[in-house]
């Protein structure tokens, strides 16, 4: 296990992909934190966006259906050592962690945090003109370009705000393909589409906006090849409603029977 860090302004909290923490004398990764645990109550803290969560829901989260003996005991243990991993002796007793009534609040700056930029770029880009939007849109995939805390496969309070921004990340790169159409730049849509196609398999729009940027380069024969291909990607993945949807498409595109 690695020493801990020191936590200061320019300190980076990485929720996409393997969980991590970035600061200037070094950094810390999923096996860093003296056990899942307490990793796990800072993963909380930290998606919640500095906004307080309760000790209730922290128990929830660590055990469900499984509690310790004195589960309010063990989870003040844990933020203990959190502090002392990310603070080190000598901190202010509410470094990185404020205890407040009955809750704890993550006390780190909110866009220091992954998730918290990502969505501050999505709210940004809907304001934006186009040509903004698109800039906007490229940084917050960037960000977003893998799974939400990868470390944590199977942990149950993951999967539902791991699929809600995995869908989020896609929406944007369609926006982003869509908005590189519409600026005469079909070759950086046609790289968005496929990482759209990458995220998620049965991504239809995925598929058409990569078929049109095929066409827009000038490559009839490769939008042909990739949309058969794509229509048999579909039926596994989607269904036959998919794939005949996709292959109507292909047929008024390509000017096919």
């Amino acid at each position: 296990m690695r020493a801990g860090v020191t936590v200061g302004a320019e300190t980076q909290f990485r929720l996409f992909g393997a969980f991590g923490v970035e600061s200037g004398d070094g950094e810390l990764g999923p096996r860093d934190f003296g056990s899942r645990k307490p990793k796990q109550v800072f993963q909380v803290l930290l998606l919640a966006g500095g906004r307080p969560v309760t000790k209730d829901r922290l128990i929830d989260a660590l055990w469900p259906g499984n509690l310790p003996r004195n589960p309010a005991a063990t989870l003040e243990t844990y933020v203990c050592i959190l502090r002392h991993r990310l603070c080190g002796a000598g901190r202010d007793k509410n470094c990185c962690i404020e205890t407040l009534p009955g809750a704890y609040r993550a006390t780190v700056l909110s866009h220091s945090i992954d998730v918290v930029r990502f969505m501050d770029l999505l709210r940004r880009a809907e304001r934006a003109d186009a040509s903004e939007a698109l800039i906007l849109l490229d940084e917050a995939t960037e960000i977003a370009d893998r799974d939400l805390l990868e470390d944590e496969p199977y942990t149950e309070w993951v999967l539902e705000p791991r699929e809600d921004y995995k869908a989020m990340a896609i929406v944007a790169l369609l926006d982003a393909a869509r908005l590189s159409l519409s600026r005469g730049e079909p070759r950086a849509a046609l790289a968005k589409a496929r990482r759209s196609i990458q995220r998620d398999k049965a991504c239809e729009p995925g598929y058409r906006l990569a078929a049109q940027s095929f066409i827009d380069l000038g490559q009839q024969a490769e939008a042909k090849w990739f949309l058969g291909k794509a229509e048999k990607d579909l039926l596994k993945a989607s269904g036959i409603d998919a794939a005949m949807s996709l292959r109507r498409f292909t047929q008024g595109l390509l000017g096919t029977a």
